[in-house]
């Protein structure tokens, strides 16, 4: 996406961001797209005002600042921060790309297993409190077993490789994983 006219005429700024959120009821799905110049607490904070639900990120610590800051200021509107499976898939496939590790493959396979019974869930349409039962069910066996070993195996990983970081990453991200189901 090219931004045609930067804030504050910055036109030598690198980076910019284009922020997605996606909600609504079923019949009604929204999706609201709002540009930033960074990714700064300053930024997510106004973006979440207003907001309780579910919020999907990758493992940014600002958004992590900015739900605590939003937690106080806001008792009531409760957010529940979800990491992203496919922003851990990608460090799992990076370190596969850039060594060929068996365990970054296996990595991927269990996160693929996911992905598989979610959509298998998904084809039922189910209602909402049977689907979330089931994909409790279905999917936690295969996350805590995926949890279980990389567990096992993050101590025999030198964390300067890229199969490493990902497994970190993963692991950080665990807690903010779980509340996907």
């Amino acid at each position: 996406c090219r931004i045609l006219n930067y804030e504050n005429g910055n036109k030598d700024r690198k980076k910019s961001y284009i922020w997605l959120a996606h909600g609504g009821p079923k019949n009604k799905k929204v999706v609201v797209y709002r540009y930033f110049e960074s990714r700064s607490p300053k930024y997510i904070k106004p973006f979440i005002n207003g907001f309780k639900g579910f919020l999907q990120t990758d493992e940014y610590p600002g958004y992590e600042a900015a739900l605590k800051e939003h937690e106080l200021l806001y008792p009531k509107d409760k957010i529940i921060h979800v990491a992203c499976a496919a922003h851990i898939r990608r460090k799992f496939y990076d370190a596969l790309l850039n060594g060929k590790s068996k365990g970054s493959a296996k990595a991927i396979k269990y996160i693929q297993q996911m992905y598989h019974e979610e959509n298998i869930l998904r084809e039922k349409n189910l209602p909402d409190a049977e689907f979330l039962a089931k994909r409790r069910e279905i999917i936690k066996p295969i996350m805590d077993e995926f949890y279980d070993w990389m567990i096992k195996i993050q101590p025999t990983v030198p964390s300067s490789f890229k199969f490493g970081k990902a497994l970190k990453y993963a692991i950080d991200a665990w807690p903010h994983l779980m509340n996907y189901l």
